[in-house]
């Protein structure tokens, strides 16, 4: 077995988490956009909708083959996505950690829920964040 086993980034991202970019790529390349797009959106969700409960937070980018999905403390990214792409999946996927990871739904019968709370959260963090167009 050969191969590259990608770069780890960690960052503080909020009062008890921590944050881990994890890529597959040899090189973090253009990551890092994301990453910090990961840790400002934690941070205006934290303080917009109230502290988050785990410890960690991890960002992994993988061969998933969609945008992106979320878990309680963990969200994939799909790593063929264009980094425009990228930052705006990885803030709603990070949006998730409040809509159903904290507060809980039924993502199979009513994923309208989590899922347009996700991108709502997501559209007021890129209201605030203007940089990120």
């Amino acid at each position: 077995m050969g191969g590259s086993v990608g770069c780890f980034t960690v960052a503080a991202a909020g009062r008890s988490a921590f944050m881990a970019w994890i890529t597959g790529r040899a090189t973090a390349g253009d990551t890092f956009g994301a990453l910090e797009t990961a840790v400002e959106s934690f941070r205006y969700f934290e303080k917009t909708f109230g502290e988050y409960p785990y410890s960690t937070y991890t960002v992994a980018e993988t061969g998933f083959c969609y945008g992106g999905m979320e878990y309680p403390a963990l969200s994939l990214i799909s790593d063929t996505l264009k980094e425009s792409d990228r930052v705006r999946v990885t803030a709603h996927e990070t949006a998730h950690q409040w809509w159903y990871a904290v507060v809980g739904s039924d993502q199979i019968e009513n994923a309208w829920q989590d899922e347009g709370l996700a991108e709502y959260s997501a559209l007021t963090f890129f209201e605030t964040y203007e940089k990120y167009g």
